[in-house]
This record gives structure tokens, C-alpha cells and sequence, in this order.
């Protein structure tokens, strides 16, 4: 993967951004079987709309941007060149539906699997795409 440390065109990614969000749900997980159980408080009916909510905007979203990078002929790898910017569709609402997409599956499984581990780490997976400013990072 390059990225702009290497003078390269694309973001400066170390690792897949999935690849995050999936680690997270397993660390999650180990962290909520033999660690400290952290139970979401809420009955199996509301849990399970608020699960599939979040999972089904998730999918539109990366679904949607994913369709206009294929429209535009642009590889949806963040380290990949960026030959144009895209300012329509769900890019029109917000700069990174595909990390926003990743982080509300996050919730949505969470939130499933009754796990408050996997909703709480969220907020960590999301630090490193949007933490960044002028080369600098900042809490959320």
C-alpha cells in the first residue's frame, strides 16, 4: 500500500480499513467472553430494530459510494490515486460514507450481539480516519 509518504497520489493507509473494524469486533468480543461482560440494556425487540437499522444504512452507504467510484472509474482502495474528487451522491451528505458505512455495521453488530464492547470501540476505529488535521491527530 503507498500513500502520500511516499509521494504517491493516494492516502498515506497503513492498514485496510476493514481490516480495523473487523479486529475491533473480535477484540470486542474476546474482551466481552473473558474479561468484563459489558450487556447493551435493551429488550430483544428494540435491539434487534436498532441492530438492523444500522446494518441496513451501513450497506447503503458503502453500497452507494462504492457504485460511484465504479461509475466514475475510480478504485474504492483508500491508498489507490484519486484521478477526481466525488461530490454527489452520498459523498454529497457526507466525506466518508465508507468509513461512516464500516462504523454503523460496527454499531448494528454490536448492537445485535448485544455487546457493548463492539458499540464502544467504534468510536476508536473511527479516530484514525477522521482524527487528522494538517498532519496532526486530535481526540474525538
Amino acid at each position: 500500500m503507498k500513500g502520500e509518504a511516499n509521494g504517491d497520489d493516494g492516502a498515506a493507509v497503513r492498514i485496510p480499513p476493514p481490516l480495523i473494524y473487523l479486529a475491533a469486533i473480535i477484540v470486542a468480543g474476546l474482551l466481552h467472553a473473558y474479561v468484563w461482560p459489558m450487556p447493551l440494556l435493551l429488550e430483544f425487540g428494540p435491539r434487534l430494530a436498532v441492530s438492523l437499522t444500522f446494518v441496513m444504512l451501513g450497506i447503503v452507504l458503502m453500497a452507494g459510494a462504492i457504485g460511484l467510484f465504479k461509475r466514475t472509474g475510480q478504485d474504492p482502495k483508500p491508498w489507490k490515486s484519486t484521478p477526481e474528487i466525488i461530490s454527489t451522491g452520498v459523498y454529497h451528505f457526507t466525506r466518508n460514507p465508507m468509513y461512516l458505512g464500516l462504523a454503523l455495521l460496527q454499531i448494528g453488530i454490536g448492537a445485535g450481539m448485544e455487546n457493548g464492547w463492539i458499540v464502544g470501540l467504534c468510536r476508536r476505529c473511527c479516530w484514525p480516519s477522521i482524527g487528522r488535521r494538517s498532519g496532526t491527530r486530535r481526540p474525538i
